[in-house]
């Protein structure tokens, strides 16, 4: 026909976004003999998809508002769909170790529907703790020393030197009265996060 008047507010050729599935009904009239007849078009709105980003961190198990220490394995994993397309270059539930804190976006599509929607999720990479180290080596006998300053990572910190096996972690943060040698320090700050070193 020449002219078309849909119902429900809607005008011909131009888009909009139905909210529920509905029948719309169009009449077309001819210009030249003024006769009308009229179509309808059934638009199917499906819902969707319920898309959840969410993470599995080595050792830890699900979360959704990971926090985790440079180095760490982590696996970003989608829910709610059929097909997950991460950016940033992850691909869904595949281990991978970031380097910096960044939110990760994916888009969750329904085979059956091809509705898609997205999520993200926030993955904070901390710090190692690292270390300045001042040494005073051994002159006389057991009068060496060694002054650590922390220089990245989240306070408090603790330590645990191998002068009485490592794993007690009940140690301070400097030596002294010791003798020149191999010392291990390892150091674990507020978020969890560890680090060892040796000094000599």
């Amino acid at each position: 026909a020449d002219i078309y008047n849909w119902d429900n507010g809607v005008i011909n050729d131009q888009w909009f976004s139905p909210i529920a599935t509905s029948t719309f009904n169009v009449v077309g009239t001819d210009i030249l003999t003024n006769c009308s007849n009229d179509a309808q078009i059934l638009v199917t709105v499906n819902e969707l998809p319920n898309v959840v980003a969410a993470s599995i961190i080595f050792g830890q198990g699900t979360s959704l508002t990971p926090n985790i220490c440079l180095g760490d394995s982590i696996r970003l994993v989608g829910n709610g769909a059929d097909i997950y397309n991460w950016d940033n270059g992850v691909i869904n539930d595949q281990w991978f170790s970031p380097i910096e804190t960044n939110t990760y976006n994916v888009l969750g599509t329904d085979n059956s529907t091809n509705c898609s929607k997205n999520a993200q999720v926030l993955v904070t990479v901390n710090e190692l703790p690292q270390i300045l180290k001042t040494i005073i080596d051994e002159r006389y006998g057991s009068d060496a020393s060694i002054n650590i300053d922390i220089v990245a990572g989240d306070s408090p910190f603790d330590f645990d030197w191998d002068i009485d096996g490592l794993g007690d972690i009940d140690d301070e943060q400097n030596l002294s009265g010791i003798q020149a040698g191999n010392y291990t320090l390892f150091i674990r700050d507020n978020n969890g996060c560890e680090n060892r070193f040796t000094i000599i």
